[in-house]
Parts: C-alpha cells; sequence; structure tokens
C-alpha cells in the first residue's frame, strides 16, 4: 500500500475487521483513515491538533485513541463522538 501526500506519517493503527488503516500526520496535523490498498481516504480531525502522535484502534467496539504530546482524543471509529482528555501537568 502506498499513500501520497503523507508528510510525517507518526502513528499508525490497523483495523483488521474492517481491514482500514489509521495514521496521524504530524506536519499536517490530521488524522486520517484509508482502505489497506490505499483507496478510500478520509480525514477524520483536521483542526485544533498539536503534534498527533500515536494511534490504537478498537475495530471490536469501534473506538479510537489518539495520543499527542499535550493530550489523548477518544473517538468514534469514523471521526464521529470526539472526546479530548488533557494531560498537561498542574
Amino acid at each position: 500500500m502506498v499513500l501520497n501526500n503523507v508528510k510525517s506519517a507518526e502513528g499508525l493503527a490497523v483495523d483488521w475487521i474492517s481491514r482500514n488503516i489509521y495514521f496521524t500526520d504530524s506536519e499536517t496535523r490530521t488524522i486520517e483513515v484509508a482502505s489497506l490498498n490505499g483507496q478510500y481516504r478520509k480525514v477524520l480531525v483536521r483542526s485544533n491538533l498539536k503534534n498527533p502522535r500515536g494511534i490504537a484502534v478498537d475495530p471490536v467496539d469501534g473506538f479510537v485513541w489518539v495520543y499527542t504530546k499535550f493530550s489523548k482524543i477518544f473517538m468514534g471509529i469514523n471521526g464521529d463522538k470526539k472526546r479530548k482528555f488533557s494531560s498537561k501537568a498542574s
């Protein structure tokens, strides 16, 4: 699989059930999903992301976790129901 126009992929996760790949791009500050063959690519999150790094997918329950330098983002597998958790020290 080859994905064009990916600047700096930091995190990668595979949904083995629906055969999708989820990834973070720290340069474009996006969270994206595409089918394993590279088609059907979609940006799930584009705004207010600072340093998206790690990503994990739970295809059984339909959730994605994304780790940034400053927070964790929890969302549905299709990008809905986003919740952000800050990890800033007090």
